[in-house]
């Protein structure tokens, strides 16, 4: 099994995408959450086991990790303070 970083890292060499569409077909689990006045994208990454949080600037693109996250600890919110 990988490391949450080590997948981390694959993904960011992978984002090479122009648009929210491209992103959505190269990750297929992307949503978009907010944690108070920002927005981030949540990416299902490690065969579904983690979550990465990170803020994609697609003009520059750019790709900011926040957060690599289990589903539980995901869920408990603390990501978004």
């Amino acid at each position: 099994m990988r490391a949450p970083e080590s997948t981390a890292r694959e993904c960011r060499k992978r984002l090479l995408v122009l648009d929210l569409a491209e992103l959505k077909q190269t990750f297929k689990g992307v949503e978009y959450v907010s944690a108070g006045e920002k927005g981030f994208y949540l990416l299902n990454i490690g065969g579904n086991k983690y979550q990465l949080i990170a803020a994609v600037h697609f003009n520059t693109q750019k790709l900011f990790i926040r957060h690599v996250l289990t589903h539980a600890q995901y869920d408990k919110g603390g990501w978004k303070r």
